[in-house]
């Protein structure tokens, strides 16, 4: 902080005071004051205000030259505040709050991004391991000759595809303001699309599938839609009831809101988890019974459907249903994201 540079930020206080000084002296000759009397008290006037001057300027000089200093000497800028003194001048205080809250925000948020990122190393570790299993099965099947060997190589395949649609939206997700597309959908589409894609599963593991009042238009993403329908069915299969599985997909039209719920027999969720169901990485009791589960299929469904707007419920009673609900509505909500997308 150079000498030069201070007067001229002081320049309009030098200025108030010298015309304030001037003032003074013509006040004093007007009224006849003693020369002596007049000479002291500009004389006094004049040494406290350079003092003041030359005091708030080596405060200041000395804060800033610190400061300036340490940040050129430091190889990681943002630790500056850290190495800081609190300034005794109300400017630099102001200023080194300002840099302590930014310090604290930007280390908060580096801490969120941390979180996220081994959050993602975890579960792109689970996958590694969960992918490898349906990828040595389908080798296996491949060096069979047996024509019986397709449905289980077909079954294999899909899980792979599955498993890798799961890492590819999960990833999307933290992004997804510049994925997504918000129109209006028929339901029953979306719903047939994830049916036939998953056909031969129904037909491998004998489970009854019926569709009901899916004549309804919703506003969402359709691609997005239908990977969360198909998560949740995937769920299904997985722990279905192997006699007599039956999956029940329905919609129903209450006020504004358009319910999509889907309906298994399979063997259900305990009480004391169904809270849990949409937190990462749980898989809960039934993830530990030789079931495959990476625990993130829920996790991405909840993700996403905030982000469309939706909201999903679970509800279940162990060894006799599970039913996840999808409500669709609030129209106004995606009258706003559309004129964003429009933008």
């Amino acid at each position: 902080m150079k000498w030069t540079e201070y007067l001229k930020d002081q320049l309009l206080l030098f200025a108030c005071f010298f015309g304030m000084y001037i003032f003074a002296i013509y006040l004093f000759i007007i009224f006849h004051v003693n020369v002596l009397c007049m000479f002291l008290i500009l004389f006094f006037s004049m040494f406290l205000f350079l003092f003041c001057v030359f005091y708030s300027f080596g405060k200041k000089k000395h804060f800033y030259d610190d400061m300036i200093q340490k940040l050129e000497a430091l190889p990681q800028k943002y630790l500056l505040v850290e190495l800081l003194k609190e300034p005794q001048f109300l400017e630099g205080n102001i200023l080194y709050q300002v840099l302590k809250e930014s310090d604290k925000d930007m280390n908060e948020h580096i801490k969120t991004y941390q979180n996220k990122l081994t959050q993602f190393k975890e579960y792109l570790e689970l996958w590694i391991h969960e992918i490898k299993t349906p990828l040595a099965r389908a080798f296996l099947l491949l060096h069979k000759k047996e024509n019986e060997d397709k449905d289980e190589l077909e079954k294999a395949l899909l899980e792979m595809e599955n498993d890798i649609d799961q890492v590819l939206y999960y990833t999307r997700s933290e992004v997804s303001e510049k994925d997504y597309y918000i129109h209006s959908v028929p339901l029953k589409n979306v719903v047939n699309r994830v049916i036939i894609k998953n056909q031969n599963t129904f037909i491998y593991q004998k489970i009854q599938l019926e569709l009901k009042n899916l004549d309804y238009v919703v506003d969402t993403d359709c691609k997005w839609l239908e990977f969360i329908i198909n998560q949740i069915i995937q769920n299904s299969f997985k722990y279905c009831n192997k006699e007599q599985a039956k999956i029940r997909i329905m919609a129903e039209k209450s006020e504004q809101k358009v319910i999509l719920s889907i309906w298994d027999n399979g063997i259900g969720i305990k009480s004391d988890e169904i809270s849990r169901v949409f937190e990462q990485s749980f898989t809960g009791s039934n993830g530990r019974l030789g079931k495959s589960s990476t625990g993130m299929g829920l996790f991405i469904c909840k993700n996403l459907c905030d982000k469309l707007g939706h909201i999903i419920t679970i509800e279940s009673k162990e060894n006799e249903y599970t039913k996840v609900s999808i409500v669709f509505g609030n129209h106004s909500y995606y009258d706003v994201v559309r004129k964003d997308e429009e933008r």
